[in-house]
């Protein structure tokens, strides 16, 4: 009996939903997208390439040249005032222009002396270590172009005043020295107009002084 009445029931809701599917066919479109949707596979999403790793390209060292050994500089020679309050050393490349420096050994106070071409000798310092003098001559461009010439290249000296690092710069000193005994005096080997060293002197710092008997000496 129960059976009986379980089967009337599924049965009339049997009808009652092809009534409905009758009434609206909508229902069976959406259901059967339904199932379609369900059935489809979801894609995969995009992969994306790697992206390779920017490469550096590296570097090529420069290979020393004739020109970069010519111009690593060196220092030469050297000289201490006679108190022990300055030094004097020279600086320069296998080929040009020197520098002279003079510097304080126990402050950072320095003077550089621009000494041209060639290789030469430190500073000369005064017997009181009130002045330094440095021997001067063309640089290597100028003496280059005197020689095309056929000019003679002719030495200077600069005097430096070691308190405020004041310069004097004379032309055409073949040689110099300082007066040990008078201080604040120097002798300076002049050349002469031919070329020929005439003699003269001059006070330190200052213009040259008269010939002999106006307080100069050779």
């Amino acid at each position: 009996m129960n059976r009986i009445r379980t089967r009337g029931i599924l049965g009339l809701f049997a009808l009652a939903l092809v009534a409905a599917l009758a009434a609206n066919p909508s229902l069976i479109a959406q259901s059967r997208a339904a199932q379609s949707a369900a059935q489809k596979p979801t894609p995969a999403a995009p992969q994306t390439a790697a992206q390779p790793a920017p490469t550096t390209a590296p570097v090529t060292p420069k290979a020393i040249e004739l020109e970069d050994i010519l111009a690593w500089k060196g220092l030469g020679a050297s000289s201490l005032s006679t108190d022990g309050q300055w030094i004097s050393y020279r600086v320069s490349p296998l080929q040009g222009d020197s520098d002279v420096v003079i510097r304080n050994t126990t402050t950072d106070k320095e003077y550089k002396v621009a000494v041209g071409d060639g290789n030469g000798g430190a500073a000369v310092f005064s017997d009181d270590a009130q002045y330094a003098a440095v021997s001067t001559t063309a640089t290597r461009k100028a003496a280059q172009a005197a020689r095309r010439a056929r000019r003679p290249i002719q030495n200077g000296v600069t005097i430096i005043k070691l308190a405020d690092g004041t310069k004097t710069e004379i032309a055409k000193i073949r040689r110099f020295a300082f007066s040990n005994e008078t201080p604040g005096w120097i002798a300076l080997h002049r050349y002469g107009a031919d070329g020929a060293a005439a003699p003269a002197a001059g006070r330190a710092g200052g213009p040259p002084a008269p010939p002999a008997g106006g307080g100069g000496s050779d």
